[in-house]
């Protein structure tokens, strides 16, 4: 399997032609022509084919079908699908009474048009079209109000029909019976200068099915495509000719699921799948993450060594130890540089290392032991092994190769972050063999000969936003989720070159809640992770116990760190300090307020600034009047007011008077009235005017046992806060307050409204001991029994529900928990050593759970 990235390219094209080539069986429609005459005037540049039997009943059955606003939305199909359907049009537009307007059996030829662009040459029998003589068809159109313009090249006429419902203009040209069809007339053109000579003993060969879509893809061109989907120094087509000449298949649809079957047209020379055998049950796929893009994996009964070198380095370093059975994954989260990870079965681990922790000595660099997560990882600094295997194309990949052992593999990451991430990945038994769907397929081919593929679209578009061409992003950018609604497709290759498989479209069995990334800190995290925007992506602030402060992409890569004098206080608010469009993280520790620059993390001038007095909870920010304003209370039982300069505000001294606080300062506004509320210690609320002057207090009986909340009560915003004392007290805009017992509740109890069930009112959360219960105004909702007490109670938005749901952390037993409406979700508790948050961390409508983890680590989980 050398030149493996040429099997990955192989399946990323199995999957952008093969879903252009979906086949609709049409035994009820018609038949397959037999005769495959046309495919002798192909252009020799052409990419790949698609022989379609009777269009127009395979475009009204795709129409029917729920998977063809998706194909539509794939270059791939729109183009071959705006074509046909001109050409549609203008029969219906022209057809005499009586006449059929149905078009005809087809081949397409696909075919660079310029750098970053492509399309098709569509290639007809004249008796199918009633095209019995062009120049004739071309005087009835023009007799109905279309433009036509022609030319010779090379003894035939090209016909440029225009207008009437057109979008643009299509040219034609006859040879014989065949009619050529492109909007570009190049292709003609090329077509009638020079032909394809062996296409149809391709077809004669390899043919089996006569009733459906067949497509052919020519590695010997292959290359051509490199400058459309990626920047114009990817060399990533290139080694598909080492496979071949190139794949046929043929395609049929069953409730869903499409179902492949074909060859791979071999060279002579080639050797690739000779030396396959049989897969075996003991499965690599428990030691790849669900989530890898693509997994390849083969068993082979030799390696081919090309020098004496890696003769000599594989029999000393390898062969005492490999079992000839390997495979090779890419993970769905990619670093700077572009990561992999190989796994090599051994008969003897410790043996396997030794001989390769001595293989790394070879080196001149260091060789560095690295201790995580239980395991030994150490560089290489040898990329033989991935030469031999892969081919040269991936040894730039695997340029600081590291290596451990897992139970009975030895796994090499193309650097450390990929190694550490497939452990975490392993430790947290999100395994790709895991999964149903990949099963099912997967248990019938590891009885047969071959090479075993699967490739994952859901999780490829990180992967191929890495280095896409401008058009190819725009189409990423656009469609992306009409890309990721085809999951999983799975081949497998057997030894003579015989290929089956299948894809499912809008693929749902099988899904799992699993880890998606998981980021090691330099200490356990502190708090729950904070979800920012900057340059419309999410991303991720963390901060740990040594109070660094983390910055990580949405896919889990350290964007920046810096070092803070304290924990990070309340809320972390993103803001355009100076009002020139670039934004800042603005928050306060118990001795600064801080004021980061979003991209690097770096304090801008003048911040941090320092406190008169530790502060005693986060600040409040406010916006009166077009200005900024900051509140934060100190331990000095002082409030501080602050302008936006980091000035003290004028007209505010220091307020005193008010009691320690320790719970968040709070903005009620509504209409006229606009109070800065603050709780003391010992139950009382104040509110203020943005100026300083107290209104009024409300004195409760009991210290609050958690920040108060502002709410609605008939149309009115009110304080409502729970204290010590087991009351609920609701206070409205006049001070006046009243209360009432909802729960048996002490100091040790938690409370927090939300709009849970989208009532008028938000509903109310309860915590104490083990038990959460949720109440209206009148009446308890819901109740739920835990294993251990709460220590903190919080809600999290959906991207799919207008409501919210709650969520529990136990520092106890290190435990979060998420709520449902009348339970508690499928699938946790689960491990954790912070709250978490739930977000649409990549912009696709997926939740995502962010949390710190129990490993001085923080991760992202996919959810179901």
């Amino acid at each position: 399997m050398k030149g493996c990235l040429t099997g990955i390219i192989l399946l990323t094209l199995t999957l952008l032609v093969g879903i252009l080539g979906t086949s609709w069986n049409t035994n009820s429609f018609g038949y397959f022509q037999q005769d495959i005459s046309m495919l002798d005037y192909i252009p020799p540049s052409y990419i790949g084919i698609i022989y379609v039997p009777e269009a127009t009943l395979l475009t009204q059955k795709m129409e029917d079908t729920e998977q063809w606003k998706d194909l539509q939305n794939l270059s791939f199909v729109q183009k071959l699908s705006d074509l046909v359907g001109s050409i549609e049009s203008i029969c219906a537009h022209i057809k005499e009474r009586g006449e059929s307007a149905q078009l005809f059996s087809f081949v397409a030829s696909l075919h660079l048009t310029s750098p970053q662009d492509y399309d098709y040459l569509l290639h007809a029998k004249a008796i199918d079209i009633s095209f019995w003589k062009l120049s004739k068809w071309m005087e009835k159109l023009e007799s109905y109000g279309y433009e036509i313009q022609s030319h010779y090249f090379n003894g035939a006429t090209i016909y440029e029909v225009k207008g009437n419902d057109l979008e643009k203009p299509l040219a034609f040209a006859q040879y014989g019976k065949t009619v050529w069809c492109s909007y570009f007339s190049t292709l003609i053109e090329e077509a009638i200068n020079e032909q394809t000579d062996d296409l149809r003993l391709i077809f004669k060969e390899y043919n089996r099915e006569k009733d459906k879509i067949a497509t052919y893809f020519n590695f010997e061109n292959a290359s051509f495509l490199n400058t459309v989907f990626f920047k114009e120094d990817a060399q990533a087509f290139n080694q598909l000719k080492k496979w071949g000449k190139g794949i046929y298949n043929e395609w049929n649809i069953q409730e869903g699921r499409f179902e492949m079957t074909g060859h791979i047209v071999l060279d002579e020379d080639s050797n690739i799948l000779k030396r396959s055998q049989a897969l075996p049950n003991n499965t690599l796929a428990q030691y790849v993450p669900y989530n890898s893009p693509f997994f390849i994996q083969q068993k082979n009964k030799e390696i081919n060594l090309e020098t004496s070198t890696r003769k000599a380095t594989f029999k000393k370093y390898f062969q005492p130890w490999f079992e000839n059975d390997w495979g090779m994954f890419i993970p769905e989260f990619q670093s700077k540089e572009l990561e992999s990870c190989l796994l090599l079965k051994s008969k003897d681990v410790k043996r396997a290392s030794n001989l390769l922790k001595l293989l790394a000595k070879k080196s001149p660099k260091e060789v560095q032991r690295i201790k995580y997560r239980d395991f030994e990882i150490r560089p290489l600094h040898n990329n033989q092994i991935v030469n031999i295997l892969l081919g040269e194309d991936w040894t730039e990949v695997y340029k600081e190769p590291h290596f451990t052992t897992i139970e009975n593999q030895v796994l090499i990451g193309s650097n450390l972050h990929a190694t550490q991430n497939a452990l975490d990945q392993y430790l947290n038994k999100n395994a790709l063999s895991g999964q149903a769907d990949f099963q099912n397929f997967y248990n019938k081919s590891v009885e047969q000969e071959g090479i075993f593929t699967y490739v994952q679209p859901r999780f490829l578009i990180q992967l191929l936003s890495k280095n896409p061409s401008d058009a190819f992003k725009k189409s990423l950018d656009k469609y992306k989720n009409s890309y990721t609604t085809f999951s999983p497709i799975q081949i497998n290759v057997k030894a003579d070159g015989r290929l089956e498989g299948q894809l499912t479209h809008n693929f749902q069995e099988g899904e799992q809640s699993a880890m998606a990334w998981n980021v090691a800190l330099d200490a356990p995290p502190l708090g729950k992770p904070i979800i920012i925007e900057n340059n419309d992506k999410n991303q991720i602030l963390v901060q740990d116990e040594k109070y660094d402060l983390y910055c990580l992409s949405n896919d889990g890569q350290i964007l920046w760190r810096t070092s803070v004098d304290g924990p990070i206080l309340g809320k972390v608010h993103v803001v355009d300090y100076y009002k020139n469009k670039e934004t800042q993280l603005l928050f306060n520790t118990p001795k600064t307020i801080q004021v980061l620059d979003i991209t690097e993390g770096k304090s801008i001038e003048n911040f941090p600034l320092k406190l008169s007095s530790k502060a005693t909870a986060g600040m409040l920010l406010t916006h009166f009047l077009g200005e900024r304003q900051i509140f934060i209370p100190c331990k000095n039982e002082k409030v501080y007011a602050y302008e936006q300069n980091g000035k003290l505000m004028q007209g505010w001294n220091p307020k005193t008077g008010l009691g320690l606080i320790k719970q968040p300062l709070q903005c009620l506004k509504q209409d006229k009235n606009i109070y800065i509320i603050a709780a003391n210690a010992a139950g009382t609320i104040s509110f203020l005017t943005p100026r300083g002057n107290l209104e009024f207090i409300s004195s409760l009986e009991s210290p609050l046992v958690s920040p108060f909340q502002i709410d609605m009560r008939d149309s009115l915003k009110v304080v409502v806060a729970t204290c010590a004392n087991g009351k609920t007290y609701t206070i409205n805009q006049e001070g006046i307050s009243w209360s009432k017992n909802y729960i048996p509740i002490d100091s040790t109890g938690l409370f927090m409204s939300e709009n849970i069930l989208a009532s008028d009112a938000k509903e109310m959360v309860f915590a104490h001991k083990n038990k959460v219960a949720i109440f209206n105004t009148t009446e308890k909702l819901m109740e739920y029994d835990l294993p251990c007490s709460a220590s903190e109670i919080f809600t999290n938005s959906f991207s799919d529900l207008d409501t919210k749901r709650a969520g529990v952390f136990c520092a106890e037993n290190e435990q979060i928990y998420l709520l449902d409406y009348d339970k508690i979700r499928d699938g946790f508790p689960m491990k954790a050593s912070t709250p978490f948050v739930i977000t649409d961390l990549f912009g696709n409508n997926e939740n995502m759970l962010v949390a710190g983890g129990t490993e001085q680590n923080v991760f992202a989980y996919r959810l179901k």
